[in-house]
């Protein structure tokens, strides 16, 4: 009788182990299954990603409407330069090849030559090769006019420039005694281009928490705001009211405040936290300072003037 439930005691127990052993492997065969799947998920994706950082493959199709947008942007360039009173001289590409060989714009003004490139490429990456080629047509087009660089300016103009690939961007920053880059919307004709807004992060000098500030881009003057070619980013003393309103919509703490250093009364950025000025000098004078390289930044947002409604508003729509 003992033998038997001993014998049947091993037995049970052999059986459990065996049957613990096989529901083992089979958890650890699910687990690997479940691993290798979300492994394999995560490659694709990883695949995905570095297709579409991958150049575009362009169609007949698609070059023909880069040519089109191309020369429309251009032309907004030359009417956007016009209303700040140069002389402009619209070159643009040749209707039969999507690259063109000779500088987009000549702009003058006084004594001032302005030789700006436009770069619509809203559906292709800008790369290094691109920006390099524009530098070469700038060098072209100084030597075949046996003009001096002295005496003339030239700049490359984006709609945007996410677009850009790092080594582009790197070879734009690196050549700013050559040229300068500026950052200019297609915009609706209604619409009257005015100022881009810039937004970055700062750790508040008091509280040392983070902090939204901005920086305010002109491009063109309104109301009392007179810019010529200048473009005016901080230390304002004053801003229209409406404008001033529009802003605080989106930035509630921008607004007047006094400077105890010095008493001066303007325009700033004020923490979210704390509501302690922002100053304007050590954002963007300091080499530490958020603004400190400014031009290089895009703006979030844009107000221009509406000529219908005769009202500032912030654009929500772009050609693309």
């Amino acid at each position: 009788m003992y033998e038997i439930l001993i014998l049947g005691g091993i037995s049970g127990s052999i059986y459990f182990y065996f049957r613990n052993k096989l529901l083992n492997e089979k958890k650890i065969s699910e687990q690997e299954t479940i691993t290798l799947r979300a492994m394999r998920d995560e490659k694709i994706r990883e695949i995905e990603e570095l297709k579409k950082k991958l150049p575009k493959q362009l169609t007949d199709e698609d070059k023909e409407a880069m040519k089109i947008w191309g020369v429309k942007y251009e032309k907004f360039i030359c009417n956007f330069y016009k209303e700040k009173g140069y002389i402009v001289e619209h070159i643009g590409v040749k209707n039969d090849e999507l690259t063109d060989e000779k500088i987009d714009i000549i702009a003058k003004k006084d004594n001032k030559i302005l030789l700006i490139e436009c770069k619509y490429w809203t559906n292709k990456t800008i790369e290094y090769k691109d920006i390099n080629e524009i530098f070469g047509k700038y060098n072209f087009f100084i030597n075949e006019n046996h003009l001096s660089k002295e005496n003339i300016d030239f700049k490359i103009v984006f709609p945007k420039i996410n677009n850009l690939t790092k080594t582009a961007k790197t070879l734009l920053l690196e050549n700013k005694n050559i040229s300068k880059y500026e950052i200019i919307p297609f915009i609706k004709n209604e619409f009257k281009l005015i100022l881009g807004i810039i937004e970055s992060e700062n750790k508040c000098y008091i509280c040392q928490k983070n902090t939204p500030v901005i920086a305010l881009k002109f491009y063109n003057s309104y109301d009392f705001i007179e810019i010529e070619d200048k473009i005016v980013y901080y230390l304002f003393e004053k801003l229209p009211e409406d404008m001033l309103n529009l802003i605080r919509k989106k930035y509630p703490k921008y607004n007047y405040k006094v400077r105890k250093s010095d008493n001066f009364y303007y325009v700033a950025n004020n923490c979210m936290h704390c509501e302690a000025i922002q100053d304007d000098k050590h954002l963007y004078d300091k080499k530490d300072g958020v603004f400190y390289n400014v031009d290089d930044l895009e703006p979030k947002y844009y107000i221009a003037y509406n000529e219908n409604t005769e009202m500032l508003e912030y654009i929500s729509e772009f050609y693309n």
